[in-house]
């Protein structure tokens, strides 16, 4: 790839799971410094179908944060 090509990562919040948002972030670091390209990283949703304190919202919180 090269720098003319923007690569947008949009992840959802359907796979996120308890203590694994510092995973996940150590994995899409590692993606982001082995591509030479642009690289543009979307935000997971909260899920609003469930309750703003269950862990799931936490994780999505947590990974925002990061």
């Amino acid at each position: 790839m090269t720098n003319n090509v923007v690569v947008i990562l949009c992840g959802g919040s359907r796979y996120i799971g308890k203590n694994v948002s510092t995973e996940g972030h150590h994995y899409v670091t590692q993606f982001v410094d082995r591509i030479n390209t642009n690289v543009m990283i979307m935000s997971a949703p909260h899920r609003f179908d469930l309750s703003a304190s269950l862990c799931i919202n936490e994780e999505v919180r947590v990974l925002i944060e990061n």
